[in-house]
């Protein structure tokens, strides 16, 4: 992907693995920082695998200070939903991880239709 001039809006999701977000994430935000600025974006990260309040807290944590490493861009919603451990997908010493979901797809699916409406493109008022 080259440009988001096609795009009116933008939801970017990614993983948090070890208490960091993904890379690719961090990549996409520095790549369209400018392009980001000028439209409406959501973010959303996977990450606990406990089901306890702590576990999201220490997330969305994570994630708020993955974000604050791009000031430029400020989205308009922000997100932590439970992760995923799939030990055949992963590398020694993780491949030795047990198996894990605990992922909420109500609340992910509660939070995409509200999206739409959050996201919709802002034009500019005609006086």
């Amino acid at each position: 992907m080259d440009s988001l001039e096609h795009y009116g809006a933008v939801v970017l999701g990614g993983a948090l693995y070890l208490g960091r977000w993904h890379k690719d994430a961090h990549q996409f935000l520095r790549r369209f920082e400018e392009e980001l600025r000028e439209r409406p974006f959501a973010v959303f990260a996977l990450g606990p695998i406990g089901q306890e309040p702590v576990d999201a807290t220490q997330s969305r944590g994570q994630l708020d200070k993955a974000l604050a490493a791009h000031p430029a861009v400020r989205p308009l919603a922000v997100e932590i939903f439970g992760g995923r451990i799939d030990p055949t997908k992963l590398r020694f010493p993780f491949s030795h991880l047990e198996a894990a979901d605990s992922r909420d797809w109500e609340a992910i699916d509660r939070w995409a239709v509200g999206l739409p409406q959050l996201l919709r493109p802002r034009l500019p008022v005609s006086v």
